[in-house]
């Protein structure tokens, strides 16, 4: 017999378990899904490729804030396993990968 979790004791595994989904998302569905729901309203946006922001500014803030995030806890993933976002032990940083520029990039938000 195949035990089945009940749905509170599935949510008691992670207080981030709502943050569910299904397709990968962008910058804007990133912030407004997870981001802005762990982080709050204030913090500062990294994303790969941005040609708003200084060349290399992105790979200066990876190797400064998520250098190690593949041990950090996985708050969201989509379905195909290519988007997902990831929270620093210290719950101030996300490193996410988003959909943009045509493919799959990199995205870090560090509350202030």
């Amino acid at each position: 017999m195949k035990h089945v979790h009940t749905y509170e004791s599935f949510l008691a595994e992670s207080h981030y378990a709502f943050l569910g989904g299904n397709s990968n998302f962008t910058d804007d569905e990133m912030r407004k899904n997870v981001v802005d729901k762990v982080l709050g309203k204030n913090y500062d946006a990294y994303i790969m490729f941005d040609d708003s922001a200084p060349k290399g500014e992105y790979d200066k803030m990876k190797a400064k804030y998520a250098s190690d995030a593949d041990k950090w806890e996985v708050i969201w993933q989509s379905q195909s396993y290519q988007g997902e976002a990831r929270l620093s032990p210290d719950k101030k940083v996300i490193k996410a990968t988003v959909f943009g520029k045509g493919g799959i990039i990199g995205a870090i938000y560090v509350k202030k």
